[in-house]
């Protein structure tokens, strides 16, 4: 049924007085300068994919159309004539798309309809005039389903036309998308983290979650089940081992521009963080208002701010990343120039680091001052509207058994005096900024603890059933 109604919206469109009135022009464009022009894709291109990847595929086709469609100079040109025309003419004829067999049937009956009328002088009624009578009466009621179930698809077409054309006749884009935000990561033993770093950033605006699991062998699944179950995050397996840097890189890179491939029509904006970065706008509290103000760019790049162990020994359980650790690098420490970037997903041209995309031509990378820049590293650190908190170090405990020793095994004494630095300089300044997120992060959690609780108590009780 959503394929159905898709095509139909697609071929609304097509159908308008807009399409056919600007076909001359666009047929001059094709010839002179290879203008825009439709291209459906073959069905069978997806012969090998499973069905439900079939069916996915497809729907983004029909959905793709729809915004070349609306995206193109012939639509936005003839807009007069969508105020002038109205909504009737926008939508597709009621007719148009109905099986050859209903339409068969509906020529039967009218021509049936001419010649089966029975004679009023005729005393006696013969079987076959009976018959006839009775095909005519199931051939009606056919005749007023179909009429409804063309209404349903008028109304269907129409409401969804309602929602992407506003009464002014202009095309508002972000009306396309499914999600207006998403965050993409790639996790790996990361559950006791998980549930923060979530509630934190949907609290702000982020819409969809798209989480890597990179051979996880805690709890990570079980953690993000709830969330997979409500749609707010797909989880995929990514099993890739690496021993270096560089094969960290590849890997994370890897599962980035899979990512992007999956979202690159259906969110508009699509942001690369990990778990210990959490996105913090200086004033406002919804990022998707905050990026409102930066439509016409590829990506906005946020600086970091790294913030140290804050001399906690161990989080509890209870305790929140964002709640504990307060303290921070100088504003002007080396590691605090580099930057994370959140993109227009379909203006992506390649993934070429984790820290910033390259765009398609006409587009580019700009600070949150709106300046344009170039690389993974800012000259100046940027402080202003949106910057990242970056949990590097976070707990002495964390520090020391994850960053020091994994740099004791290699043996690398320049790396181990940066370790010390850090320890000393990311607890310099005190920073609460975060801390208005606190509590409605904590409510946010309590009523998820309240639901798994609800829902684990409800499976016990039909187990024993």
């Amino acid at each position: 049924m959503l394929i159905k109604n898709s095509e139909k919206i697609l071929r609304g469109l097509l159908n308008t007085v807009s399409w056919h009135a600007t076909r001359p022009l666009r047929e001059i464009n094709r010839i002179s300068a290879g203008g825009l022009t439709l291209k459906f894709a073959d069905r069978s291109q997806f012969s090998t994919e499973s069905y439900l990847r079939q069916q996915r595929s497809y729907l983004r086709h029909l959905k793709t159309e729809r915004i070349r469609i609306l995206k193109s100079r012939s639509w936005r040109i003839t807009r007069f004539l969508r105020k002038g025309f109205g909504k009737t003419n926008r939508i597709s004829a009621p007719s148009e798309g109905l099986p050859k067999e209903t339409l068969a049937q509906r020529t039967s009956f009218t021509s049936m309809q001419g010649q089966a009328e029975p004679s009023a002088s005729e005393s006696v009624v013969s079987e076959k005039q009976l018959s006839l009578q009775k095909k005519l009466r199931d051939q009606q009621a056919q005749k007023e389903a179909l009429k409804e179930q063309e209404r349903a698809i008028r109304m269907s077409i129409e409401n969804d036309l309602e929602r992407r054309i506003p009464k002014s006749g202009t095309f508002n884009l972000s009306r396309l998308y499914e999600y207006d935000l998403a965050i993409g990561a790639v996790v790996r033993n990361e559950a006791r983290f998980l549930p923060e770093w979530l509630e934190y950033h949907s609290h702000l605006g982020v819409q969809k979650f798209f989480i890597f699991d990179n051979l996880s062998d805690d709890d990570t699944r079980t953690v993000l089940r709830p969330y997979v179950t409500e749609g707010l995050v797909e989880v995929f397996d990514w099993p890739m081992t690496f021993t270096d840097q560089p094969g960290y890189l590849s890997m994370q890179m890897g599962a980035y521009r899979r990512i992007v491939d999956m979202c690159a029509d259906d969110v508009k904006w699509i942001g690369f963080i990990d778990l210990d970065e959490f996105i913090v706008p200086q004033e406002e509290d919804n990022l998707v208002e905050i990026l409102a103000d930066y439509e016409d760019v590829g990506g906005v790049s946020l600086n970091w701010m790294m913030f140290g162990t804050s001399e906690i020994e161990k989080l509890e359980d209870d305790q929140l990343v964002i709640e504990s650790l307060k303290k921070r690098a100088p504003i002007d420490d080396a590691a605090n120039h580099f930057v994370k970037t959140i993109s227009r997903a379909e203006r992506i041209r390649r993934c070429k680091d984790p820290h910033a995309m390259l765009y398609d031509i006409g587009y580019k990378q700009v600070n949150t001052r709106k300046m344009p820049m170039y690389s993974s590293m800012s000259s100046t650190v940027v402080d202003h509207r949106m910057r990242i908190n970056h949990y590097w170090t976070r707990d002495e405990s964390y520090f020391l058994d994850r960053k020091v020793q994994y740099v004791k095994e290699r043996g690398d004494q320049l790396a181990l005096a940066e370790l010390e630095r850090r320890h000393r300089d990311f607890n310099a300044v005190e920073d609460t900024a975060i801390q208005r997120f606190v509590t409605p992060v904590k409510e946010k959690l309590a009523r998820r603890r309240a639901t798994i609780l609800e829902n684990s108590k409800s499976e016990v009780l039909t187990s024993r059933l």
